[in-house]
């Protein structure tokens, strides 16, 4: 997921969470994510403890 897909998804009325470095190797950085709206999370374990979909690459 890119910064812009997530906008996407939000105008979509879904809430976007990632966890801290995901898009790194994409040259994306977790401040892009937020000023894009995404909660960035610190593991992967507070991410699954709030979302209901995941969507894994």
């Amino acid at each position: 997921m890119t910064p812009e897909s997530a906008l996407q998804l939000q105008k979509l009325g879904h809430g976007c969470v990632l966890e801290s470095g995901a898009g790194l190797a994409a040259g994306f950085t977790d401040e892009a994510y937020r000023k894009a709206g995404v909660e960035v999370v610190d593991s992967a374990e507070a991410l699954f403890a709030s979302v209901d979909v995941i969507a894994k690459v």
